[in-house]
């Protein structure tokens, strides 16, 4: 966050496209606005942001996948489950992201019901087996996990939470969303 004057302060009020979050102190941090809502940054910069949507396994290329990987991350940050988010730079099996104030390593893990429709595993429909082993290789790695269950059905999410209360690892697990 950067230190405004007052004069600074009434100018950004009237900026468009842009928004502002200013504390006590007058220190602003610039939240990125997309179609009418606000995405929180982090204060980051734009090379900062690409940073975090970049595949290190794929020379730091940003794809679709990255960036859900980061708006996932900073919204954990946003609302306090994650500390201040890095992007873990190993090339080969590493994490989503460091935690800079915990240092704890956190890969995001998205599971689907029925991809494209698919109701076999042999096809890549969900079970709760196959959850758990790519969660537990996570774990080998030194990993946390994130989970994203927005494309599970909620019988599937009932199920997950259910044997991953069982196992005993809740503490190295965040709920997305």
């Amino acid at each position: 966050m950067e230190k405004v004057s007052k004069a600074q302060l009434e100018s950004l009020k009237n900026k468009k496209g842009a928004q502002y979050k200013v504390d006590g102190n007058r220190k602003i941090e610039r939240v990125e606005s997309t179609k009418g809502t606000v995405k929180y940054t982090g204060g980051r910069t734009q090379k900062e942001l690409d940073d975090l949507a970049g595949d290190p396994s794929h020379g730091g290329r940003i794809e679709g996948q990255g960036i859900k990987e980061r708006e996932i991350g900073l919204e954990l940050e946003s609302r306090g489950d994650l500390g201040r988010i890095i992007r873990d730079q190993k090339a080969d099996k590493g994490a989503e992201f460091i935690d800079t104030v915990t240092e704890k390593k956190w890969d995001v893990k998205s599971f689907e019901s029925y991809p494209n429709g698919h109701t076999s595993p042999k096809k890549g429909a969900f079970t709760v087996d196959n959850a758990m082993k790519k969660i537990k290789k996570e774990f080998e790695r030194g990993h946390n996990v994130i989970l994203d269950d927005r494309n599970l059905t909620p019988e599937h999410t009932k199920q997950l939470k259910e044997a991953i209360q069982k196992e005993g690892i809740s503490d190295k697990i965040i709920w997305y969303p």
